[in-house]
């Protein structure tokens, strides 16, 4: 097995400004590779949302908006399989729109 520094011995030929654009591309690949969900998870959200609309709870929605997470907590009011967004009514009593692939948790005991 040959032994190299990996990436250490082309830094001395780069730019500082595209070293620091690799470590930020990095950064943001290792956060975006924490948010995929399994099957097994899918479906615990799933019921979670449809548990929530029938009771009329509220939950606190967990999703990642461009590099960084948000939490938004409401009411569940309608779920689109068409459009693939779940509409909410958030504590200010105002409809939110969120896309289902965004979301990466869902907390039902608020």
């Amino acid at each position: 097995m040959i032994k190299d520094r990996g990436s250490i011995k082309w830094t001395a030929m780069m730019l500082p400004e595209h070293v620091k654009q690799l470590r930020d591309w990095e950064r943001e690949e290792a956060s975006f590779e924490n948010a995929e969900l399994d099957e097994q998870q899918l479906e615990e959200m799933n019921q979670q949302i449809f548990f929530a609309m029938e009771e009329a709870r509220e939950v606190a929605v967990f999703c990642r908006d461009s590099l960084r997470e948000k939490a938004i907590q409401g009411l569940i009011h309608y779920y689109d399989p068409h459009r693939r967004l779940l509409r909410m009514i958030n504590d200010q009593g105002k409809r939110q729109d969120v896309p289902l692939d965004t979301i990466i948790g869902i907390e039902t005991d608020v």
